[in-house]
């Protein structure tokens, strides 16, 4: 009897201990789920409503890099400044002209544009045939001069030279074109005779003259002597 009472009393202990175990480990058990569900849920991020950005119709607009001139319309300016209301610059005439100058024409050296120069002519010296040459009867004589156009108009094919009047033209033409020449540039003149027959002195004189026929320069001279 006493060893029953005594077997009795353990299991009532032991009953007792199982039960406070269980109740220990389920409490343990909670705990780490409600640790475990605190540590993964991410914090929440605050949310921040945008601003809504409004832009009224009478704010300005800094200047852009105006480049075509709008006309027909006045609402459009030819370029946006500072000031220009947004309405103004989104407003665009319904059929835009572009204007384009043309740039006038530039004069130049020849016909009725010719810019304004001076025509000169100074003699340097004679390649052939110097003053006092004695040649024979009817010998054909190549005569050419030296000369440089210090003036400041190009001499081109409007320029002539000429026999000047009363003079012999000894077998050459009376007028021949004068030899295209740059301005302050020299040049060479070359004139084709024939001595005359008879014996003598003779001598011929000529002038250049520009495109409005006006002569300018120094007289080129040729004088020889026609021998027996």
């Amino acid at each position: 009897m006493p060893r029953l009472k005594i077997n009795q009393l353990h299991a009532g202990k032991s009953r007792s201990v199982a039960k406070y175990a269980t109740r220990f480990l389920c409490c343990v058990f909670l705990f780490s789920l409600l640790l475990s569900a605190c540590s993964a849920a991410p914090s929440p991020t605050p949310f921040i409503a945008p601003r809504s950005i409004r832009i009224a119709p009478s704010e300005t607009l800094s200047p852009v890099n105006p480049t075509v001139s709008v006309a027909g319309n006045p609402s459009v300016s030819p370029g946006v400044t500072p000031g220009s209301s947004l309405q103004n610059l989104l407003t665009l005439p319904p059929n835009p002209e572009i204007t384009l100058t043309a740039a006038a024409p530039s004069a130049t050296a020849t016909g009725s544009n010719r810019l304004p120069c001076s025509d000169a002519l100074i003699y340097i010296d004679d390649l052939t045939y110097r003053d006092g040459t004695i040649v024979g009867p009817g010998q054909p004589i190549e005569k050419q001069w030296k000369v440089k156009n210090n003036g400041s108009c190009d001499w081109d094919e409007r320029y002539k030279f000429k026999l000047s009047p009363g003079d012999l033209a000894l077998g050459a033409p009376q007028e021949i074109a004068l030899t295209p020449t740059l301005a302050d540039t020299l040049a060479v003149i070359t004139i084709n005779f024939i001595a005359p027959l008879e014996p003598g002195n003779y001598r011929t004189s000529w002038r250049a003259y520009n495109a409005e026929g006006v002569a300018f320069g120094d007289a080129l001279t040729m004088d020889i002597n026609v021998s027996q």
